[in-house]
């Protein structure tokens, strides 16, 4: 269930984890901002970037409640621990951070490099319909605010990154990746909620 207090520490986790992912892909050349009146966070990382990452998490958080809410839940694995939920926090941190590498060494087939992990984790922390979907519509959703941001000029992916209408391909399993970690949390019951009975 998601509770006000979920919801807020989906924004605040989410806001300096997908940003430390993305410093290190301007770090890496991998994506650049437009540098005109820019207020830098980081070194070529804008200030608002942790607030749009952690409304993204907060998104997702809501949009896994909807999907449960409209599947029903028992498409969805029910609970959640805390090793789950580190655990799915850390392959997401680790691929959105390691993206960026993969693009700046030419990694051969970096689809498959991120997809294994992604659909690993899925199989051995969740393995529902309902996450499956809520991880596809992710990707989906993450990726076309992407192209939608690419093509308005507020930042671009490198030559060597930009496959899919101006981002990179392997990026939908980043989204994927979240959109994992965020499910174990949702379902996690914390000590200050009850039952439902």
């Amino acid at each position: 269930m998601l509770t006000w207090r979920k919801l807020t520490f989906l924004f605040l986790i989410g806001a300096p984890l997908a940003s430390i992912g993305d410093g290190f892909h301007v770090h890496t050349k991998t994506t650049f901002y437009a540098p005109e009146g820019v207020v830098w966070f980081i070194k070529g990382v804008p200030f608002w970037i942790p607030f749009l990452f952690g409304l993204a998490a907060a998104f997702l958080g809501i949009t896994y409640e909807l999907a449960k809410a409209s599947l029903g839940a028992e498409r969805f694995k029910q609970g959640s621990n805390f090793t789950e939920v580190i655990v799915a926090g850390l392959v997401y941190l680790l691929l959105h951070t390691l993206s960026g590498y993969i693009s700046q060494w030419n990694f051969p087939f970096p689809d498959v490099f991120l997809a294994l992990p992604v659909l690993l984790t899925w199989y051995l922390l969740d393995r529902s319909f309902g996450g499956a979907l809520v991880c596809i519509l992710a990707g989906v959703i993450g990726v076309s605010a992407e192209i939608f941001l690419v093509h308005k000029g507020i930042f671009l992916f490198s030559d060597r990154a930009n496959q899919l209408f101006g981002v990179a391909t392997w990026l939908v399993w980043i989204y994927m990746a979240g959109a994992l970690a965020i499910g174990r949390f949702v379902e996690r019951r914390g000590p200050y909620e009850t039952s439902k009975t």
